[in-house]
């Protein structure tokens, strides 16, 4: 693992419970919130960015209407937006998240919204992502990217993520 790649570890696992009690939302969220056009509470700020991510997935429907698209969450934290967008359309969705403390939260989040059969939660390095992902129609970064080591990894493994087209 890369230094850098290892402090944001530690990071995050020293750190997600007071992100968690003491961030910006009320539902497992630790990205900020954003205040978008047409948002009037912090709830709405809160799921602002997944709702544009559920927009592009509505997009996307038609190119692979035989099966549920497929998304990657790259850098997902304890998993609440892929579940928040899970629990809206039907996804096959992975999470990818360099912290154990956040892997094993984000495994109950997904086990607890009954969504185990459609979304996993994976520890890895989003720049050096497993062999054996599936290819993904969607692939994201909320506030996650500026953790990279690497933009040309990062990009990289996105390439070698997403599917052609």
């Amino acid at each position: 693992m890369h230094a850098q790649t290892d402090r944001v570890s530690e990071f995050y696992d020293d750190n997600t419970g007071l992100f968690l009690s003491l961030g910006q939302g009320t539902e497992g969220t630790i990205h900020r919130a954003v205040w978008g056009p047409g948002v009037e509470n912090r709830a709405a700020a809160m799921a602002y960015v997944d709702g544009l991510i559920l927009r592009r997935l509505e997009r996307l429907a038609a190119s692979v209407a035989e099966r549920a698209p497929r998304v990657a969450d790259l850098g997902c934290g304890v998993g609440a937006s892929l579940c928040r967008i899970a629990k809206q359309r039907s996804i096959e969705g992975v999470g990818v998240t360099i912290s154990a403390a956040q892997a094993k939260l984000a495994r109950r989040r997904i086990e607890d919204a009954g969504l185990a059969a459609s979304v996993q939660c994976v520890e890895a390095d989003f720049c050096a992502l497993p062999a054996g992902l599936a290819s993904v129609e969607l692939a994201f970064s909320i506030e996650a990217f500026v953790h990279a080591p690497s933009a040309a990894d990062y990009f990289s493994e996105c390439a070698r993520l997403v599917a052609p087209g």
